[in-house]
């Protein structure tokens, strides 16, 4: 179970990482000479790097196996998994789908 939850945690540091790196890469486009797409792009920027911030709060705070860090994770879990349809699927949207399912399965092992 502890390997479990370990494992878990690594992932949605992992993923985390993945999330704010998109988001830098995102930010800097933003900067001067850049195309001129600055206030979607600051958006899109903001929610990676919120997602980002969410996801590593869910991999730190299952370390603490309370059932509210259990719940939480799930929810943000899920929210990126809904979320993961709300553009057009191409092949790295797969293999995060694959990335996301592959967590909640090991999240609800956990449980």
């Amino acid at each position: 179970m502890a390997a479990r939850v370990s494992i878990v945690r690594t992932l949605f540091f992992l993923y985390a990482a993945l999330w704010l790196a998109f988001g830098a890469a995102t930010l800097l486009r933003l900067l001067p000479g850049g195309p001129n797409q600055a206030p979607a792009a600051g958006i899109v920027a903001a929610l990676m790097l919120g997602d980002a911030a969410a996801l590593a709060l869910a991999g730190w705070w299952l370390g603490r196996r309370s059932r509210l860090a259990w719940l939480y994770a799930l929810a943000v879990l899920l929210a990126n998994i809904v979320l993961t349809f709300a553009d057009q699927m191409g092949v790295w949207d797969w293999l995060v789908l694959a990335l996301e399912v592959l967590m909640l399965a090991l999240l609800v092992s956990v449980a």
